[in-house]
């Protein structure tokens, strides 16, 4: 960390079987992350990559492919796409994260389901495509602190997300949901929005979200409760 790194090359670690961390924060890489960066039947010790406070612009297609490690930040970045199967199967990662903890915080108890703690806030993404995120097993996603205007549930697959969803401090103005996504959503956090009544749609299972759904801070003049989970808690 802390160096003047600017780009990497295709297949740069493939000579490295035994990597398990990798610390490249705090330097100048930009432009796009390459395709299979990280190859499981070559990196099966890798537990965590961060690559926070760089100048990374794409993430390309493939770049995670059967990405083993449990943790793997991209925050405080420039990443304005994420292309299409950048992230690809399901990791082996079993480490769990705070809701509301900031990337560089310690590791603590999220439950009972395991996958990847992706961190992608503090960029430039303006909106997620469908199955974005639709074949990799996720325990926490932090979209926050972006500019991302539209969103639906669709981004990721039946299933996918198991743990948590951080979209606070973003654009969005409505949100677009089915509950067959969420089974075991610990929490959704999407205050600091511009979320208004109509943008509201859906209905959520009460199995959905079992710890917090938070809607403060957005532009909601009224709340349907008939909308959201009985069982967990409510922040407006």
């Amino acid at each position: 960390m802390t160096n003047t790194f600017v780009h990497f090359r295709e297949y740069c670690f493939y000579s490295n079987k035994n990597l398990s961390y990798v610390n490249l924060e705090w330097n100048r890489i930009g432009g796009s992350l390459t395709r299979q960066m990280f190859h499981p039947d070559i990196h099966q010790s890798i537990s965590q990559v961060r690559l926070s406070h760089n100048k990374i612009q794409t993430i390309q297609a493939e770049s995670f492919v059967s990405f083993g490690g449990s943790h793997l930040d991209l925050s405080y970045n420039a990443i304005q796409t994420i292309q299409r199967h950048a992230f690809l199967s399901s990791p082996s990662g079993n480490s769990h994260t705070s809701p509301f903890s900031s990337s560089s915080s310690s590791a603590s108890s999220l439950g009972k389901s395991e996958g990847l703690h992706l961190y992608l806030s503090h960029n430039k993404l303006t909106t997620l495509k469908p199955t974005t995120f639709a074949l990799h097993k996720f325990t926490l996603v932090d979209l926050s602190y972006n500019h991302i205007s539209h969103f639906h549930f669709d981004t990721f697959g039946r299933k996918t997300l198991v743990g948590g969803l951080n979209i606070s401090h973003n654009n969005l103005d409505r949100l677009v949901h089915s509950s067959t996504h969420f089974f075991t959503l610990e929490f959704l956090d999407v205050s600091h929005n511009k979320l208004h009544y109509k943008g509201l749609s859906g209905q959520m299972d009460s199995s959905c979200i079992t710890d917090l759904l938070d809607l403060s801070h957005n532009h909601l003049e009224r709340v349907d409760n008939s909308l959201f989970p009985k069982n967990c808690s409510l922040r407006v």
